[in-house]
């Protein structure tokens, strides 16, 4: 077996997307799909009566122009190209063509036992989730929740339509990383689709402001350095797609890992009355292994899953919960919601402003009686404190808490 040129791939791409300006989750999600597009369907936890393999639905969501959704998202796929045997999804598609491509991307894998298999594998890196996907298009969304969990090896998925027959894709498996913006989700997202089906089986990551200014990264960016990063990570990227067949956990992780689950049911049942979290939280177990997974397999092709690992998916996907109800606020909530949302964020990304100025900002997006509203509930609410200065009112956003 070749070495590897890192002990840990996730921690060297981070470095080498060091001078990108986009918020660390973005740059890490983004390696996390790259390790998943390049694993496939070859490497899975068995579960006897149902398999797991580490594809994930990653969305961004941030603000227009704001915090380069897509150029991170395309440092890893990029990547991702330069490895034989990889099949790409269009960007723009309906669940029929979809189906047609998955169809259309058959390998054969030969496991360990040397047992043979058909998969159907497929990426989809999506710069804009609105031309890849219509959440108001029902076979589409049964489509895409059915295509999450691959649970079994050796059945078909296929799709009958009237006018291009019936296409079947054996062993399915779809890995998507797409953009968007919280108005976008706003628009079209329908407030029944939050919490069930779909959107608990997505990796939602929120981002409203960059981790730093790079002006012009040519300027800071070593040219022969960053190519010379940019081979070792493809290489060892090949070696993580040669991983094949079932990853077993240890002893220790599967104490560990049922102590967890048993949390996340807790969880679950205790936020019933917001769907919002509790859908997503009754899967986070399958969450928690399919990031397990890809921990493993960037720092080596032992195909062990270890306590320390999956105590690390857990504190991971822990993290992002906090960003969760930003995104899910966006997505059919009333006018008068989204006008105190819109106030809470223009505030935390100003840091302190007076009512004047907050009010001119806001001036064009809502009336002076909801501006009004709107503000008076963001501060009844604590997430906004008053002060005077002078003669000016200034408000600031409470800190928010982080997760211990």
């Amino acid at each position: 077996m070749i070495s590897r040129h890192f002990s840990d791939w996730l921690q060297a791409y981070m470095e080498y997307s060091f001078h990108s300006e986009a918020t660390d989750s973005f740059h890490f999600w983004t390696a996390v799909s790259t390790i998943a597009g390049s694993l496939r369907r070859k490497v899975y936890i068995d579960f006897r009566r149902w398999q797991l393999s580490p594809n994930f639905y990653i969305i961004f969501v941030g603000p227009a122009a704001v915090v380069n959704k897509t150029t991170t998202m395309n440092i890893g796929i990029d990547l991702l190209r330069e490895i034989d045997g990889i099949h790409f999804g269009p960007k723009i598609i309906t669940w029929q063509r979809l189906v047609q491509k998955l169809a259309k991307a058959q390998d054969k894998v030969t496991l360990p036992d040397q047992t043979t298999f058909i998969t159907s594998c497929l990426t989809v890196a999506a710069s804009e989730l609105g031309s890849f996907f219509d959440p108001q298009d029902r076979e589409q969304v049964d489509a895409l929740t059915d295509l999450w969990g691959g649970d079994n090896r050796r059945s078909d998925f296929d799709k009958e339509t009237k006018t291009q027959g019936n296409d079947k894709a054996p062993n399915a498996w779809l890995n998507i990383i797409a953009c968007t913006t919280p108005t976008w989700l706003q628009k079209y997202f329908p407030d029944a689709a939050v919490g069930t089906g779909l959107t608990s089986r997505i990796i939602w990551i929120y981002g409203d402001r960059k981790r730093k200014l790079v002006s012009y990264p040519q300027r800071v960016i070593k040219k022969d350095e960053d190519r010379r990063k940019e081979i070792m990570l493809i290489e060892d990227l090949r070696q993580i797609a040669k991983m094949c067949g079932p990853m077993d956990l240890t002893d220790e992780a599967f104490e560990y890992g049922d102590a967890l689950y048993k949390q996340y049911q807790e969880k679950a049942v205790a936020s019933l009355g917001d769907e919002r979290l509790s859908g997503y939280l009754g899967r986070k177990q399958a969450h928690l292994h399919k990031l397990a997974m890809v921990l493993s397999a960037a720092r080596t092709s032992d195909m062990t899953i270890t306590q320390p690992v999956l105590e690390m998916a857990d504190t991971i996907l822990t993290a992002i919960e906090t960003d969760m109800p930003k995104v899910f606020a966006n997505i059919g909530q009333s006018s008068n919601v989204q006008q105190v949302v819109k106030i809470i964020q223009f505030v935390r990304s100003a840091g302190y402003i007076s009512r004047k100025t907050l009010w001119r900002q806001m001036v064009f997006q809502m009336g002076e009686q909801e501006f009004e509203a709107a503000l008076n509930a963001a501060v009844s609410a604590k997430y906004l404190t008053l002060s005077m200065v002078g003669n000016d009112l200034m408000y600031k956003a409470v800190k928010e808490e982080k997760q211990p």
